[in-house]
């Protein structure tokens, strides 16, 4: 185990032979005793996470990886990121498709809501269900 650091004893260190360091690597020797300390504090207490203390040690990230890296140019602001869909094909890939409207048998717009009787029922845009079927010749 490493020996616990004593900021005072370090500071009597440091002010016995002013020959042999120079004011440059004071600074140094003293930000390098302070980092120590406050790590030992923040591993003591026990509701420091690791992302806090990579935080302490490091700063905060302030670059982003397409503003720092030459082939991530940014995106312009008005262009949308398209989101990505969970199929390979949209259902536009299906134009000789027979498209089937299948209104609900109960509930039409404007009805009370089944549920709680309280609200009322809106128009919606319908949903779209591809359905593929296919037989293997024998």
């Amino acid at each position: 185990m490493a020996p616990r650091i004593n900021p005072e004893k370090v500071e009597k260190l440091l002010l016995l032979d002013e020959n042999a360091l120079t004011e440059d690597d004071r600074t140094t020797l003293r930000a390098m005793v302070e980092g120590y300390v406050m790590l030992e504090k923040a591993l003591n207490d026990k509701t420091v996470t690791i992302k806090k203390l990579l935080q302490m040690l490091f700063g905060e990230r302030t670059e982003k990886a397409h503003t720092v890296l030459p082939d991530g140019a940014p995106r312009p602001k008005n262009e949308k990121h398209k989101p990505r869909g969970h199929g390979r094909k949209g259902t536009s890939a299906y134009a000789g498709a027979n498209k089937i409207v299948m209104p609900h048998a109960a509930l039409k717009s404007g009805d009370a809501c089944p549920e709680c009787e309280k609200g009322k029922l809106y128009p919606s845009t319908p949903g779209v269900t591809i359905r593929i079927t296919g037989a293997c010749a024998p």
